[in-house]
């Protein structure tokens, strides 16, 4: 009996010094932790806003800002353990993370405001300016619901145009001005998706003034004269 008990007893204390040497020294901990940290930083700064989650599906890019943020607030979280003498300067990390994110949102921001000066000066862009446009503000409206950015004066410069066309809409006299202003409308709204609805109810504002000022005859000449060239 005697000997069963002194042997469970060694058994467990081997088991005991076998645990305490594999548990993680207070220095290899912070080496873990400071890796981590390195590792995290370096995802952050390389990580491209325009890829294959943010390109197509807004669920896809919902979910990759989010997870973004997420990794944003776990580095300011990190700033707690700048009083166990860490390695890496924590607020320095997170302020370049920070800086980073900012350029590439500013990129975006800048490459929108391209393509809205060139909209306001001209009356069309190239279809593949359109699609640049919607992947630009798609992605700065998923961004907004993660981090602060101010995207209303992209909408107000897409409505100034419409606007502008509204108003020649209302003055021109000749059926074929007012259906060049009416379809300018309808190719934003078709090239535009996060826009159409709006549009599209401007659209049909217009047509029913012009309607009830010109009356049923010329309506009819206009919308066969609208509907004769497809807009694209």
């Amino acid at each position: 009996m005697y000997y069963d008990m002194h042997s469970n007893r060694d058994t467990l204390l081997d088991a005991m010094i076998r645990s305490l040497k594999e548990l993680t020294s207070y220095s290899q901990m912070l080496q873990s932790i400071f890796r981590k940290i390195e590792e995290l930083k370096n995802e952050l700064i390389n990580q491209e806003l325009l890829n294959s989650d943010t390109q197509e599906f807004s669920k896809n890019r919902d979910e990759f800002y989010r997870k973004l943020n997420e990794k944003i607030f776990t580095l300011n979280q990190a700033k707690i353990l700048i009083h166990f003498n860490m390695q890496n300067d924590i607020h320095k990390i997170e302020q370049e993370c920070l800086e980073s994110l900012e350029t590439k949102i500013k990129t975006i921001c800048s490459s929108v405001d391209k393509l809205l000066t060139k909209f306001s000066q001209e009356n069309i862009l190239a279809r593949v300016e359109y699609d640049h446009f919607n992947l630009y503000y798609c992605n700065l409206i998923s961004i907004r619901q993660e981090i602060k950015v101010h995207i209303e004066k992209i909408e107000e410069a897409i409505f100034d145009k419409i606007q502008m066309w509204e108003c020649s809409i209302k003055k021109e006299s000749t059926v074929q001005d007012v259906t060049i202003n009416l379809k300018n409308m309808k190719r934003v709204s078709n090239s535009v998706p996060s826009f159409k609805i709006k549009i599209n109810e401007r659209i049909d504002e217009m047509l029913k003034c012009y309607k009830t000022t010109h009356g049923a005859m010329a309506f009819a000449r206009l919308g066969t004269i609208f509907n004769q060239d497809r807009v694209a």
